[in-house]
């Protein structure tokens, strides 16, 4: 478990809530924070990039290819089609350009010579342990040469790690304003201080993009191609291609590379407040046995919030459960539905566990579920056993045998 210093902030949010519960609910050993390579993940918002041998236009002297977002807002992160949470819309919070707290002077307002940054919401859930942002860019001069790199988000001067974004970093900025988003976990500290660090990088040659289907080595090839007739080679992202990555960062090597110089570089630093989302926080508090036929499902946590689920399953069998190898992983998991409803979340995934042979000779998989950008706080969530064949086809969806988590 990633063992938050605010299990406090949950219990006295629980307490308030079901005053005869007894057992702590945060006992879940949830390590999803110390594993953040191995989750899966639905990029909502965050194109694919699209790769070619061709250059549009006839390699265009200046070409913007970060799509702008529309008027989004952070409700929109937690919407889906006609499905929108509301249990976030009172912990929505509007922020004021300036403000002073404990004679500190804080702003989510940046305004320069070339652009302009405004953060406009936010979004702190400190149980559920995510937040959201939205900001607008807006570019002063409408250059069509100017390159945003967010360096990062912190927490109480912790990075945070991010889920879901738009617009967030490593893109060429449109003319007018740009509406951007990012929702992502928080860190370990429990800080309500948010600092955004920020690049604007000024082109010193025209961009080109490469737009059509090809392998690595054509997209290569043809960034080669590209640099040798003086162009920035860039993707459908608009990020810029065939840059190495290193220990010195994106933006140093954009800079050594000698294409980019630096137009602006700031900071944003602002207070959130922290309980907002408290009292939308709910555990599962019925069975946590269920024993079947060939095997047997225990439960040992459930948690949702306003933005977030957290929940703990052992899957235990006669027999280890079969592993497709790399690349494909256990052969089994668990789907997770809302009755009714299509989709629930925009960014979920987990992790299983190796087998633990247990004292009566059975295995023990423990699978660690989190869901995040939730379009509704359910009330209640279905969860089915899943068993698949080494090519990751269903082999038995064990319909009969789901299990209905009630939150209260």
């Amino acid at each position: 478990m990633s063992k938050k210093t605010h299990k406090d902030f949950f219990c006295n949010a629980i307490d308030r809530r079901l005053s005869g519960l007894h057992e702590d609910p945060w006992l879940a050993q949830r390590i999803m924070n110390s594993k953040k390579g191995k989750v899966t993940m639905k990029r909502k918002f965050k194109k694919a990039p699209v790769v070619a041998f061709t250059v549009i236009g006839c390699l265009l002297a200046s070409v913007t290819v970060a799509a702008a977002a529309d008027k989004l807002g952070i409700i929109h992160l937690f919407s889906d089609g006609n499905t929108t949470n509301t249990n976030i819309t009172d912990g929505i919070q509007t922020l004021e350009p300036q403000s002073q707290n404990n004679d500190k002077i804080t702003s989510s307002l940046y305004e320069g010579e070339n652009v302009c940054f405004t953060v406009n919401e936010a979004l702190y859930d400190s149980i559920g342990e995510t937040y959201a942002l939205n900001w607008t860019i807006e570019n002063l001069n409408e250059h069509e040469d100017l390159y945003i790199i967010c360096k990062g988000i912190y927490f109480g001067n912790e990075s945070t790690h991010q889920r879901t974004t738009s617009n967030y970093t490593n893109f060429i900025l449109e003319t007018g304003t740009t509406e951007c988003m990012a929702l992502g976990e928080l860190p370990e500290n429990d800080s309500n201080e948010c600092r955004m660090d920020f690049i604007v990088l000024r082109a010193t040659a025209p961009f080109a993009v490469i737009t059509a289907e090809s392998s690595s080595e054509g997209l290569q090839t043809e960034a080669t191609r590209l640099r040798s007739e003086g162009y920035i080679p860039v993707d459908g992202m608009g990020i810029v291609c065939d840059i190495p990555i290193s220990e010195r960062g994106y933006a140093e090597e954009l800079l050594a590379s000698g294409d980019f110089e630096i137009a602006e570089s700031f900071s944003l630093n602002f207070t959130l407040e922290q309980d907002k989302l408290d009292d939308t926080a709910r555990v599962y508090n019925g069975p946590t046995e269920f024993v079947f036929d060939d095997y047997e499902i225990r439960i040992r946590s459930a948690i949702c919030t306003a933005t977030a689920i957290y929940i703990d399953v052992e899957y235990i069998t006669p027999e280890a459960p079969k592993n497709g190898g790399k690349g494909v992983g256990w052969l089994w998991g668990v789907q997770f539905d809302v009755p009714g409803l299509e989709s629930f979340t925009g960014n979920a995934g987990g992790y299983i566990h190796d087998p633990i042979l247990l004292e009566d000779g059975r295995y023990m998989n423990l699978y660690e579920y989190e869901a995040l950008q939730l379009y509704t706080q359910p009330d209640t969530l279905r969860m089915t056993l899943v068993t698949y064949d080494e090519n990751l086809n269903p082999v038995n969806v064990y319909s009969d045998d789901a299990i209905e988590l009630k939150f209260e």
